[in-house]
């Protein structure tokens, strides 16, 4: 059994394939549907659907505070029958930078139709430095037109959204809201000097004989997305779930343990005070 908490974006480049390498077959998908923004209270969801009615590929990005993260979520038979042990590939932009997503896992919706959830990726091109998280402006976003998927059954998935300039903005204007929501102020909170910083290690709070018995039973998994607000003294004050797979067992256990065993220097803003602020993260409970 394995619990992680990811606390940096779980992308790296790859290298160029060999000379030689045959070209996989490519399968171009149109949109159906506009970009959809969900206002949610905990997140916000822009989703769109693409290929034809019969044949309906859904693409959902989830962002959980501001910043270029991003978790995306892939529904449609077109992906085929998944090996959650192959590595994913995902191309922003024709041309762009090849993203590989050791942090994909797979499933299936109640109808059969296989599903992929890429808990951490970016529009960014990953920075050369390692632990740097990427950063991309708007203008950059506006020039990405495509997303290519690679790896599905053997085949490279093309979908064509069309600029996603505006479609960012929203997703921006939505995070701000959300920060407000909680009672924080977001033009603050963008300028901290830095956010609430673990005493220890994140991948300690949480263990392998917290996995929820019931789930360990059935062979559950799950993926939790998680805020914990953090006050101006460095103390846990609340856990949220923001967004969750697989059941309450696994919303429950997360959020008591953590709120019990997580520990932070307080935030500090521009003129290097003490603020309350929040930390947001995510834990894959897994099973070998």
């Amino acid at each position: 059994m394995r619990t992680v908490i990811h606390t940096a974006l779980a992308t790296a480049l790859l290298g160029a394939g060999p000379a030689f390498a045959k070209p996989l077959p490519v399968e171009e998908l149109a949109s159906i549907t506009p970009w959809n923004v969900n206002w949610a209270n905990q997140s916000c969801v822009l989703l769109r659907g693409f290929g034809s009615k019969e044949q309906r590929f859904i693409l959902k990005f989830e962002r959980f505070a501001p910043g270029d993260h991003l978790q995306l979520v892939l529904t449609g038979r077109q992906l085929g029958k998944l090996d959650q042990t192959k590595r994913m590939s995902i191309t922003y932009g024709s041309g762009g930078y090849v993203h590989a997503n050791d942090s994909a896992m797979t499933g299936e919706l109640p109808d059969g139709t296989p599903s992929v959830f890429i808990t951490s990726t970016s529009l960014a091109a990953v920075p050369e430095t390692p632990y740097i998280q990427p950063t991309i402006t708007p203008e950059q976003e506006t020039l990405i037109r495509e997303i290519s998927l690679e790896r599905f059954r053997n085949k490279r998935i093309v979908l064509k959204t069309g600029s996603l300039g505006a479609a960012m903005a929203s997703l921006r204007k939505c995070t701000d809201q959300l920060v407000q929501s909680w009672g924080l102020d977001p033009v603050q909170q963008s300028q901290l000097r830095h956010g609430p910083t673990p005493k220890s290690s994140p991948g300690t709070w949480l263990r392998s004989d917290d996995y929820p018995s019931v789930a360990l039973e059935r062979g559950g998994q799950s993926i939790v997305n998680f805020r914990l607000n953090v006050d101006a003294t460095g103390q846990v004050t609340d856990c949220k779930v923001q967004s969750s797979y697989s059941g309450k067992d696994f919303d429950k256990i997360s959020c008591e343990t953590l709120t019990r065993r997580a520990k932070f220097e307080p935030a500090l803003d521009a003129a290097g005070r003490s603020v309350a602020s929040y930390y947001v993260s995510r834990v894959r409970w897994m099973l070998p």
